[in-house]
């Protein structure tokens, strides 16, 4: 079975955004830790076949991830529906 693909959506404080599509970086065991480290950074690094991209999070505004993750951070509000 292939790796889910994701996509990330950057919102910036200035108003733009970005959208990255992503395969899946770590195996569900270790996907939780990874999404604590990722919040517990200062920047978001991208690495496309490219370039290398460094966000600083003080930029950023929010971050949308598609569709859901099956292991969620332990701070995650399960289950919810956006009304507006």
């Amino acid at each position: 079975m292939a790796s889910p693909v994701y996509t990330l959506t950057v919102f910036y404080v200035d108003g733009t955004q970005q959208r990255f599509t992503f395969p899946q970086q770590a195996d569900e065991n270790n996907l939780s830790k990874r999404i604590t480290e990722f919040r517990n950074s200062d920047e978001l690094l991208i690495q496309t076949s490219e370039k290398m991209i460094f966000i600083p999070f003080q930029n950023v505004m929010r971050l949308e991830i598609e569709p859901t993750p099956s292991v969620f951070a332990q701070n995650a509000l399960h289950g919810a529906t956006q009304i507006d």
